[in-house]
């Protein structure tokens, strides 16, 4: 049970409210190339800043039925739920004419301040009566008619403007400051970009000085295919609790440094374990989910095979294997990459189209040292990126806080006894 301060009521959302179902038929309507965008809940960030590019095309006759029951000329709240049951967007005024899906519930005050609800909705106490009401074991929602049975508080209306300006106060500072973050974050993805489409253009030296030629001197034009064995697809298998080999998996390298002793063992093991068997300085990319690239740099304690969403490349002596692995995360090789796919989703790109993609390859001796000055440089980058997700995680507490101090009286509180 919420303690909400005692002058405070509470009531049913639909009492102060509107609650509409957008499209009742819950049936997407049939696909109109020449129509107006159709908005699920994923569309529509929770600014009300929206990108109809994705959102599929319908007639505008739908819309003709949807303004029965709502205008986009008014001040609406979108409620996610289907799927991201209990997002919180602001929706944002008919500009440009949309339709919105039954992902979302159609939210319009009556009763209460528009803006006092739109950070209502996002407390934790209103929150947890959403996850209280999700049905459904694979795509959770919840139902219009239970939406509008939600609690919500209700503070006398001068009470409502006052916690409303003291939060929009709060937040636009916090705002600010996660924009500034966010920038941050932008700019260091793209110069990892730039540094590495610089490291195999030739721009490092063996010295670390620029090197202004297309293709710097004692370098050689090769294939991925002549300085790896012929790549290999994993193990088609799925994971288990135990067992005697390990799976490795994109989640266990794309999560952090890879801590063995939590990869899963396999559920049936290959009787050509050899074929499939992971050692040290093995690079894997990643062809289904987070497509990706990883190298193993340390050698591997237990007898482990890798998965068949994952391609292994094993680099002679010809390469350097961080080296190897470096070129791989580079523009250059992704822009063969997209060549290649033609429009294709990346994951199809095969192991045969890999062995065929052009390397530039210095002496092994400039190879290490483009490595020791790429990791110079990222490690530092990567720390930054640290850093930046540590104050954007900060952030959403301090948001959630304020939501707190907000609706349970303390905010307002402690504005009164200063």
């Amino acid at each position: 049970m919420t303690n909400y301060p005692v002058n405070w009521k509470t009531k049913r959302l639909e009492e102060v409210s509107d609650v509409i179902d957008p499209h009742p038929s819950h049936r997407a309507p049939a696909i109109d190339p020449n129509g107006i965008p159709f908005v699920g809940i994923g569309d529509v960030r929770e600014d009300g800043i929206a990108d109809f590019r994705r959102a599929r095309l319908v007639s505008p006759k739908i819309l003709s039925k949807h303004a029965e029951r709502y205008s986009l000329e008014t001040d609406l709240i979108g409620l996610g739920r289907v799927a991201s049951v209990g997002k919180v967007v602001k929706l944002p005024k008919g500009d440009i004419p949309y339709t919105i899906s039954p992902t979302l519930a159609v939210i319009s005050p009556r009763e209460i301040s528009f803006d006092f609800l739109y950070y209502a909705l996002q407390t934790p106490q209103i929150q947890n009566q959403l996850s209280g009401l999700k049905q459904g074991s694979g795509r959770q929602s919840v139902g219009i008619l239970k939406l509008r049975k939600v609690v919500v508080p209700f503070p006398p209306l001068d009470e409502q403007r006052k916690i409303v300006e003291l939060l929009e106060d709060h937040m636009s500072r916090l705002d600010a400051a996660l924009t500034d973050v966010k920038q941050a974050k932008i700019k260091a993805a793209q110069f990892r970009r730039s540094l590495l489409q610089a490291a195999f253009t030739g721009y490092f030296g063996s010295d670390g000085t620029r090197l202004m030629t297309e293709l710097p001197q004692g370098w050689t034009r090769t294939t991925i295919g002549e300085v790896c064995e012929k790549p290999k697809y994993g193990w088609t298998t799925s994971a288990s609790e135990s067992g005697q080999i390990r799976l490795l998996r994109t989640t266990d390298l794309t999560r952090g440094p890879l801590t063995w002793e939590s990869v899963p063992f396999c559920k049936e093991s290959p009787k050509n374990f050899a074929d499939f068997e992971v050692h040290k300085n093995d690079i894997f990319i990643s062809r289904a989910g987070s497509v990706g690239v990883s190298v193993l740099v340390k050698e591997v304690p237990f007898a482990s095979v890798f998965a068949s969403y994952l391609i292994r490349l094993r680099p002679t002596n010809k390469v350097n294997a961080k080296f190897l692995a470096l070129f791989l995360q580079s523009p250059n090789y992704w822009d063969q990459v997209l060549e290649l796919s033609s429009g294709i989703a990346l994951a199809n790109i095969n192991a045969t189209k890999i062995q065929s993609m052009s390397l530039p390859l210095p002496p092994l001796p400039e190879q290490h040292k483009i490595v020791e000055i790429l990791e110079d440089h990222l490690s530092r980058l990567d720390a930054s990126i640290v850093l930046a997700d540590a104050m954007e995680k900060q952030s959403a507490g301090l948001r959630r806080s304020l939501l707190q101090a907000a609706f349970t009286g303390q905010l307002t509180k402690e504005v009164a006894s200063v």
